[in-house]
């Protein structure tokens, strides 16, 4: 599975003076940073929340890195095991599994929004597509699907909430080294889950 954000390098790479579109686009911050290191500071939260949410959901972890290409700013890589088939407890339903992946790929948005103090959703997220496209079939009306993705996205604000000092940790050692191991990972979560 990979989660990442896109990068919305037209915005990034404007001259320092235009900061209308990046403002919009990212909320204002209390940071006295230049334009690129707000970017990937963004970025870097994001992806954190990409990470935490994943081992929350009991994926495993193999890369998170904030070193993107032209098309994305960062990305976090893991694999899902299925669960045994002959395990009742460890088998939820498949609408759980897929709120489980809607929770993987909407924390990076939740995460910015909780460092951005922004609410609502970019319309222009990659994330946000990936959400609706998986929310359709589990609600009964296309008008369900917002209201939806709100109900999971407090939820998942809840349990970013919950392991903040993780994030930040995440953020911080994203932001020196720019990648992280998958075992880099989870010994930061794993000291604090």
């Amino acid at each position: 599975t990979l989660y990442s954000s896109s990068a919305a390098s037209d915005v990034y790479k404007r001259q320092p003076l235009d900061l209308r579109p990046f403002l919009l686009h990212h909320g204002r911050f209390g940071l006295n940073l230049s334009l690129s290191s707000d970017a990937e500071r963004l970025t870097a939260y994001h992806e954190a929340g990409h990470a935490l949410m994943a081992h929350l959901c009991g994926q495993q972890i193999t890369e998170v890195e904030i070193v993107g290409d032209d098309d994305h700013a960062g990305s976090v890589q893991s694999l899902s095991f299925p669960a045994d088939p002959h395990d009742e407890e460890e088998t939820g339903t498949e609408r759980d599994a897929v709120e489980r992946r809607l929770k993987c790929v909407l924390a990076g948005t939740v995460a910015e929004a909780i460092v951005t103090g922004r609410s609502g959703w970019d319309e222009s997220c990659e994330d946000l597509d990936i959400a609706v496209r998986l929310a359709m079939p589990l609600v009964d009306d296309c008008e369900d699907v917002v209201p939806f993705l709100e109900d999971l996205g407090s939820q998942i604000e809840d349990d970013l909430r919950a392991h903040w000092d993780t994030i930040e940790v995440l953020v911080m050692e994203l932001l020196q080294r720019k990648s992280l191991t998958g075992g880099d990972v989870r010994r930061i979560i794993e000291g604090e889950v």
